[in-house]
């Protein structure tokens, strides 16, 4: 999203911020887009509830990626250092001068 209400999550006909909640002398909350949560309708609530939900999955998907990822990473490190200790224990190792060529090896 893009422009005025980029912070913003919709419902239809309702606007959710996902700015800071901010407490009201009722001890109700509202939340940044301007609805209060303490008296709100059935249907708000509900709606309000499914937001929360969605959220909260999304939220579920990105650790779960962001592990999955880390795991990638640690792997392809772990196979980048075995391949480099390979190659660095191939460049200690003496090496053995080629045969002269025209005598009987073996």
């Amino acid at each position: 999203m893009t422009g005025q209400h980029a912070d913003c999550l919709a419902l239809p006909g309702m606007l959710f911020s996902l700015a800071p909640l901010t407490a009201t002398e009722d001890k109700s909350v509202i939340v940044g887009g301007g609805m209060r949560t303490g008296n709100m309708s059935l249907q708000e609530f509900h709606d309000f509830a499914n937001l929360t939900h969605a959220i909260l999955w999304r939220g579920v998907a990105a650790v779960r990626r962001a592990r999955s990822s880390i795991a990638d990473s640690r792997r392809v490190c772990e196979e980048t250092r075995e391949l480099l200790a390979a190659l660095q224990h191939r460049r200690r190792r003496p090496r053995r001068p080629p045969p002269l060529r025209g005598t009987l090896t073996g």
